[in-house]
């Protein structure tokens, strides 16, 4: 099962929670926390969708480049975050900003 975005990107020294992620959504025009958009795992692949209008803004599942020359982690581990626009992350008082990446497909896109 893909975890939720918090989950991914928290670290040891520091735990998200999905309330610190905000995105606009593109349909509505309206900034969306993910704490309130609905989110549904297939088991490959994780979606958050707009709350009001269903349009989907973040994508979370394993890269089709999972594998990294060199590198003994688990392929298993290596997670991909797709959001469909530019996605701010509440860090001490900054926001910060990962931006739209159009590379590196997630196993089970096309079953959305």
């Amino acid at each position: 099962m893909i975890p939720k975005l918090s989950k991914v990107l928290s670290q040891t020294r520091h735990s998200f929670r999905e309330r610190d992620f905000a995105i606009c959504c593109s349909e509505c025009a309206e900034e969306r926390n993910l704490a309130r958009c609905m989110t549904r795992s297939s088991g490959e692949v994780r979606t958050y969708r707009c709350p009001e209008c269903g349009h989907l803004l973040v994508t979370v599942g394993h890269s089709s480049a999972r594998q990294i020359a060199n590198d003994d982690s688990r392929a298993e581990a290596w997670l991909s975050i797709h959001p469909d626009s530019d996605l701010f992350v509440q860090l001490h008082g900054s926001r910060l900003t990962i931006p739209p990446v159009q590379v590196g497909r997630i196993f089970g896109e096309p079953l959305l």
